[in-house]
């Protein structure tokens, strides 16, 4: 037998039959599965949710997965289209202490599993951020953190590389100037800053041995668009385990449309040059024809205590604003009736002001539960 070649026995109802398979067939199917399934980004994973989206088209309400929470509604930097800008909010700006045993008491009465921390403003200005996480890590919430990255240091890394499945830090530059432009932070939370905590994150993940997930994110413009390869090279080398590219929209520096093909065109090839390591996303915006009906899947609460179907409802907060679990019961929220109103007000050309990755989950289950375009019934 060729030394290139291995032999694997397969016993089928009592016999052995021998396959063989190359190295180079074996390196191919490892290289694919690195590539498109075992990756944060998977986008089927959303069909390990086939059951519950069918009860929703069944108009019953499932358990949502995950629960996006924000603690803080203010932020230490000035970043273009951020809805922290749009939402302008400045009373009762942190979410209470007090109510956080509240809140988590709601969370596990829905079942739900997951925490992704986010904002909003940036989670991590909140007082007491690391405290709340330890206490949602130490009930068996899984976490996650989007962070600009500016509070990542000491206690606060050590805690994040202890209690957190991943974290993704929003840096969009590869350099101080275009980093200012676009963020407008203050000097003592500027892109150094940000760059040395997030060394400092990774250092520690790799001295505990810890599976925390470190990505990096940039949002594409114009500012940024010369710069693709170069912010690659720098989460690559800080050691962030990935980079993932959203377009920028709803703002001045947003790419121009002549513009996006191009950008997104040379982020695809630089996913070949640099794999293995992990270039996600792209430039172009998504859109749907179709009208969100899969929400339910999660559920966003603010600092305020106040419910929302998804995290694009700054410039709507009154229309999908579904109760407050601080003075309601979880369940009459959840299962009553103005969420299932505020779901039939949900506008498709209002979704689509946003990127948003429900436009792919809305458009995959309906064909697969309604259409049956996948033929579940076969292997």
């Amino acid at each position: 037998m060729d030394n290139k070649e291995k032999l694997m026995e397969r016993p089928i109802n009592g016999v052995a039959l021998r396959k063989v398979t190359t190295f180079s067939q074996k390196t191919e199917a490892s290289n694919f599965a690195q590539r498109v399934l075992v990756n944060p980004f998977e986008r089927n994973k959303i069909l390990r949710m086939y059951h519950d989206a069918k009860r929703i088209l069944e108009a019953k309400m499932p358990c949502p997965l995950m629960a996006v929470v924000y603690p803080s509604y203010v932020c230490n930097h000035n970043c273009q289209g951020c809805s922290c800008q749009e939402l302008d909010i400045k009373e009762n700006v942190f979410l209470d202490p007090q109510n956080f045993a509240k809140l988590l008491n709601s969370l596990r009465y829905l079942k739900i599993k997951s925490i992704e921390f986010s904002g909003g403003g940036e989670p991590t200005l909140h007082p007491k951020f690391g405290e709340l996480a330890e206490r949602a890590a130490n009930e068996e919430f899984e976490l996650g953190l989007l962070t600009n990255g500016s509070l990542l240091s000491d206690r606060l890394a050590d805690q994040v590389v202890d209690h957190f499945t991943f974290i993704r830090v929003n840096i969009d530059a590869s350099d101080m100037q275009i980093y200012n432009k676009m963020h407008c932070p203050p000097e003592k939370y500027g892109f150094q800053v940000v760059m040395n905590n997030l060394e400092e994150v990774i250092s520690k993940k790799n001295k505990k041995n810890s599976k925390l997930t470190v990505g990096a994110k940039v949002l594409v413009c114009q500012s940024n668009m010369n710069f693709i390869e170069s912010v690659i090279n720098l989460a690559k080398d800080i050691g962030c385990d990935y980079i993932q590219f959203k377009p920028m929209r709803n703002a001045k520096d947003s790419l121009l449309p002549e513009q996006v093909g191009e950008v997104d065109g040379l982020i695809r090839a630089l996913q070949e040059k640099y794999y293995p390591f992990l270039v996600c996303g792209g430039a172009k915006s998504s859109k749907s024809n179709r009208k969100c009906w899969l929400s339910p899947i999660h559920l966003v609460v603010d600092p305020l205590g106040d419910i929302y179907p998804c995290c694009h409802y700054q410039f709507r907060r009154e229309s999908t604003r579904m109760g407050n679990l601080f003075d309601q019961p979880i369940e009459k929220i959840w299962f009553g009736e103005r969420h299932k109103e505020v779901i039939r007000n949900l506008r498709v050309e209002d979704c689509n002001l946003y990127d948003c990755r429900w436009h792919y989950y809305n458009e995959v289950m309906w064909q697969i539960i309604e259409e049956d375009k996948m033929h579940l019934n076969f292997i």
